[in-house]
């Protein structure tokens, strides 16, 4: 089903850049390990390299990410991957970060490690718009992208 969007996608939009939040959009855990480490090999190895792979962090709301939970979702997935970040909800819900702010522990250099892509966001409230307001500035023309300037704007515009 991927592969056929994309192919569709592609030739109708050749620029166009499609975005996958596969199943263990985390890393598997538990009783999932094998199965998710099996699917989330297959899937990189089934679809094409310019699809981009959406990954939440070790856990859907992680707070702390190390070099080795890049190092092992990646490996799965044979490709640097998109971060999702959820840590906007992580502390709060409905979430808020005006007032009450908090720091995820990323590794050092992380947008190297990564695709150097990150989204926050996580839902439809007003506060939302926040993170729908910055992807879409850096979705809509990535060369121009200044993450604080975004950050403010958008800001701005919710307030």
């Amino acid at each position: 089903m991927i592969n056929y969007l994309y192919e569709n996608l592609h030739r109708r939009f050749p620029d166009v850049t499609l975005y996958v939040v596969p199943p263990y959009y985390w890393n598997p855990q538990g009783r999932y390990k094998p199965g998710g480490e099996e699917y989330l090999r297959k899937l990189g190895q089934s679809i094409p390299e310019q699809v981009r792979i959406v990954w939440t962090g070790p856990r859907v709301r992680s707070t702390v990410i190390t070099p080795a939970d890049v190092e092992y979702y990646q490996g799965l997935v044979g490709r640097k991957v998109m971060l999702w970040d959820n840590t906007i909800y992580a502390k709060h819900n409905p979430p808020h970060y005006l007032f009450d702010a908090f720091t995820t522990q990323y590794p050092e250099r992380f947008w190297e490690l990564m695709s150097g892509e990150v989204h926050y966001n996580a839902g439809a409230s007003e506060i939302y718009r926040v993170g729908l307001l910055c992807a879409a500035s850096y979705l809509w023309n990535p060369e121009a992208y200044d993450p604080e300037r975004v950050l403010r704007q958008a800001l701005a515009a919710v307030a």
